[in-house]
């Protein structure tokens, strides 16, 4: 006759334990420290700001898409030079209001160095979006080129 007893033993249930308890800080950690950085306003707003930044660099996509080349040399040139470009309209955003600036630079080929003449068909563009009240600041910086994005 066998002598078998069924269940889990006492460390084989501690080790499950520790094993689900590291694994559960590991996936809360980094939403603990996020909601640190963000402060008072949590992610949510930080998501929503987001998004309106994401708008408004879809916004100067679209403004610099299908130039021929004289026109993205002419267009980028102004913009360049007129940088920072502030955005028409305020945009309210739960208690707080954001203005939003573009800045334009235009960079060679290697994408570090300036263009000053814009003719090399790549621009770095910055969405900056600012609180008006309390300064909070959320910027999106991406490499438009003549051809596409």
């Amino acid at each position: 006759m066998r002598n078998r007893k069924s269940g889990f033993t006492l460390p084989e249930i501690a080790l499950t334990i520790v094993i689900m308890a590291v694994a559960s800080l590991a996936l809360v950690a980094p939403f603990m420290v996020s909601s640190k950085a963000l402060g008072a306003r949590g992610p949510a707003s930080h998501l929503q700001l987001s998004w309106v930044a994401r708008e408004q660099a879809e916004l100067a996509m679209k403004e610099l898409s299908g130039l021929s080349e004289t026109q993205w040399t002419q267009t980028l040139s102004a913009l360049a030079g007129a940088s920072p470009v502030t955005g028409g309209t305020d945009i309210p955003l739960d208690e707080e209001t954001y203005r939003s600036s573009l800045y334009y630079v235009c960079v060679g080929r290697d994408l570090a160095g300036a263009d000053p003449s814009c003719a090399s068909g790549f621009a770095r563009v910055t969405v900056t979006l600012t609180g008006l009240s309390g300064g909070n600041t959320l910027s999106i910086t991406f490499i438009k080129t003549r051809l596409g994005i």
